[in-house]
């Protein structure tokens, strides 16, 4: 299973995904915060708990080594917005 992840932009635009063609895809331009999902194994099968998420908030973003992303500069409370909605929204 390839890792979950989840973009959000300055325009308030999210995209989310799995795996590297996915990521590719996503523009590269304008990100505030990326969330990646971690699966945590539960007997034989996987979910996605909120609780296992990491959130990057960075000016440039290649947490895979899939292709580099790049941040944008908006005020702090747009930012905190943002970065309060990353921690909010539920899981895949």
């Amino acid at each position: 299973m390839p890792p979950a992840w989840r973009i959000y932009y300055a325009d308030g635009s999210r995209v989310d995904g799995a795996g590297a063609a996915a990521w590719r895809r996503a523009p590269a331009e304008g990100v505030q915060v990326v969330v990646i999902f971690e699966p945590v194994q539960v007997q034989r099968f996987s979910h996605w708990p909120k609780d296992r998420r990491g959130l990057t908030g960075d000016d440039a973003y290649d947490p895979f080594g899939w292709g580099g992303k790049r941040g944008s500069l908006i005020d702090d409370g747009a930012y905190r917005a943002i970065w309060e909605r990353a921690g909010g929204d539920p899981g895949p």
